[in-house]
């Protein structure tokens, strides 16, 4: 397991604007982990192209799922 699987991130009270990005299951972007000076940051990239005005989506993946229902 990887040092980023340890940490959960939730920002649904605070956080910057990536706190608006949603879940697909065909997402066009993902969360990345960097460290830099002993400091963990999470960095979100595409993995496609990205239109203008096109909502960022990314995979929040299996374990997120687990107490939640997908609509």
């Amino acid at each position: 397991e990887t040092l980023f699987f340890r940490y959960i991130i939730d920002a649904e009270k605070n956080g910057n604007l990536s706190r608006f990005i949603n879940h697909s299951d065909d997402p066009n972007c993902e969360f990345t982990s960097v460290s830099h000076n002993k400091h963990l940051n999470i960095t979100v990239r595409s993995i496609k192209k990205i239109k203008a005005n096109e909502q960022l989506t990314c995979d929040y993946g299996e374990k997120y799922w687990k107490k939640r229902t997908k609509i």
